[in-house]
């Protein structure tokens, strides 16, 4: 307050102490209002944060118990990628290269029935559908959001993310071929940033639960699966079935360009 006045007086300003009094209780006043301001923003901003949060977790607990319902039996999971990657095998065979070069047409409509086997082969797999669902609902939910963020949200999608195993990642990837904004979901949130998109990872899921075979058979499958795993790697990464975006700053993605 001293310094205040001796500014006044060095300028030679005319003030009076209870001129200045007045002048300072004023000062004070409008610093308390926008304190006030700032705090009942705040204040807000934390209401709206812990409604958003209230739902998540719930959306979020749902979510972890599907999940680990998959988890306990594991074989299922294993059992569907590995016929995802047989319908891919099929598809594969139909065209080679030049086909799909030369026959534009043929080559789209046959993608078309493979993404659609896809679809179907998943759909039968009724297991898996509460958590695809709920996986689905709580993206959107976060997405949608007007309560948070877009630094909080991209807080929520890195725990989401976080979550799911790359078994996961794998099944998601080809369930949201037919859902526009399944997939935009995925992207948003680069939910496949941590999904393994290397030969031999793939090589390993076409080849799962194969232990029991006798030699021959196996050693048959083991050479399917290491011709299939580079073609197989190459339509994640062509866009073919989602935008590059949805594997974020992946590392695997690094390595492939």
């Amino acid at each position: 307050m001293i310094s205040f006045y001796t500014f006044f007086r060095v300028f030679q300003l005319e003030i009076g102490r209870n001129d200045f009094t007045n002048w300072m209780i004023m000062c004070g006043t409008i610093a308390s209002a926008i304190g006030l301001v700032w705090f009942s923003s705040l204040t807000y901003k934390n209401q709206k944060n812990n409604e958003f949060y209230a739902l998540f977790n719930v959306l979020l607990n749902e979510h972890n118990q599907l999940l680990d319902k998959i988890k306990e039996k594991p074989y299922s999971l294993h059992t569907l990628n590995k016929a995802i990657i047989g319908q891919f095998s099929n598809f594969t065979h139909k065209l080679t290269e030049l086909d799909q070069r030369k026959l534009g047409e043929k080559y789209t409509d046959d993608k078309e029935k493979f993404h659609q086997s896809i679809a179907e082969l998943i759909d039968t797999h009724f297991e898996f559908k509460p958590y695809l669902i709920t996986l689905y609902h709580l993206l959107d939910y976060i997405y949608k959001n007007t309560k948070i963020d877009d630094t909080d949200k991209k807080e929520c999608y890195g725990l989401v993310r976080g979550l799911l195993p790359s078994e996961i990642q794998f099944l998601v990837l080809f369930n949201a071929i037919h859902f526009d904004h399944y997939q935009f979901l995925i992207v948003e949130s680069k939910l496949l940033e941590h999904l393994p998109i290397t030969e031999n990872w793939l090589r390993q899921q076409a080849m799962i639960n194969s232990g029991a075979l006798d030699k021959p058979r196996f050693w048959e499958l083991d050479k399917n699966a290491k011709q299939i795993a580079p073609k197989l790697k190459n339509y994640i990464l062509s866009t073919e079935l989602i935008p590059l975006e949805a594997f974020g700053s992946s590392i695997y993605l690094k390595q492939s360009t």
